[in-house]
């Protein structure tokens, strides 16, 4: 099994938040945006990697990935499982602060119309205006 736990923050302007990449929620909330360095990720080839992407391989049993997210110091809300896209040749999007480059993936909900009952995801994955530093 895979637990991904993301903080986003209420605001970009946050101290302890202020970073070059953000994790994005998209169709509506029925995706986010996650990074890997490109050191962790080598192509694929990491153990992570690979636990993330076994999915694709035929015959082997599925390990659960399972979402858990929260904004700011707020409480984590399950979003239940996902499954993860990446390009067959993820490019790298952007560097950290570090100076390190970042691969982009994709966490599709795969109980999003479930979650759409719960006015905290709801609220959540809601399009904010935010000021980036």
């Amino acid at each position: 099994s895979i637990v991904f736990f993301v903080n986003m923050p209420e605001r970009y302007g946050e101290e302890s938040f202020k970073r070059t990449y953000w994790n994005t929620w998209l169709d509506k909330g029925k995706v986010l945006t996650w990074y890997f360095r490109d050191e962790e990720w080598k192509d694929g080839t990491t153990s992570i990697a690979q636990k993330l992407l076994e999915s694709r391989t035929p015959l082997q049993r599925e390990s659960p990935r399972v979402l858990f997210v929260r904004f700011g110091q707020g409480h984590f809300i399950c979003c239940g499982p996902v499954e993860l896209s990446v390009t067959d040749k993820p490019t790298i999007v952007k560097r950290d602060k570090a100076n390190q480059d970042l691969v982009e993936v994709k966490l599709h909900l795969r109980l999003w119309e479930n979650l759409q009952l719960s006015p905290e995801f709801v609220c959540m994955t809601r399009p904010r205006k935010v000021e980036r530093l």
